[in-house]
């Protein structure tokens, strides 16, 4: 790999982190908002509900055995996406 190659590879790297940085100062600036939306893969998910019991805006229902969150409800607070053992919810 030639030297520009490396150089713009590591450019970009430091604007993504400092792009990054920004993002969650404003997320933990603003705290959770309403109308905030994760989305789940239906490939990963199975239906245990155990983001459904984590859940305190109630914006997670399931259907057809799949975890479906309600972007007018959820709030961001991430607690779903720590509770599912599959990963399913990003």
């Amino acid at each position: 790999m030639n030297k520009t190659v490396r150089t713009l590879g590591l450019a970009i790297a430091v604007a993504l982190v400092a792009g990054l940085a920004c993002v969650k100062s404003l997320e933990q600036s603003l705290g959770p908002t309403k109308g905030a939306y994760l989305s789940v893969d239906p490939g990963l998910c199975s239906g245990c509900r155990k983001c459904v019991a984590v859940c305190n805006a109630d914006a997670i229902t399931i259907v057809s055995n799949k975890a479906v969150v309600d972007p007018t409800k959820c709030i961001q607070c991430f607690k779903c996406v720590d509770a599912c053992p599959y990963d399913a919810i990003y």
